[in-house]
């Protein structure tokens, strides 16, 4: 399953499924620097970023806020 990092509080990770669900995951559960709006897969109970989906994630927020802010 894909997660999206909403924030990260006190060594917590706050993490939200595509389908808008929170799940709350210590920052010792990443063997990887997590940052807010990273992709992350879970897998057997291990997290991998998605580089690619984050990258496109970021593209596409640039964009719609290039659009909005540029009118």
């Amino acid at each position: 399953m894909y997660y999206i990092v909403d924030r990260i509080e006190a060594g917590i990770v706050i993490l939200q499924s595509y389908d808008k669900t929170n799940l709350e995951v210590s920052t010792e559960c990443f063997d990887f620097e997590v940052k807010e709006g990273d992709v992350v897969k879970r897998q057997n109970d291990k997290f991998f970023k998605d580089e690619n989906e984050t990258m496109l994630r970021r593209e596409r927020i640039k964009s719609l806020s290039k659009k909005l802010f540029s009118e």
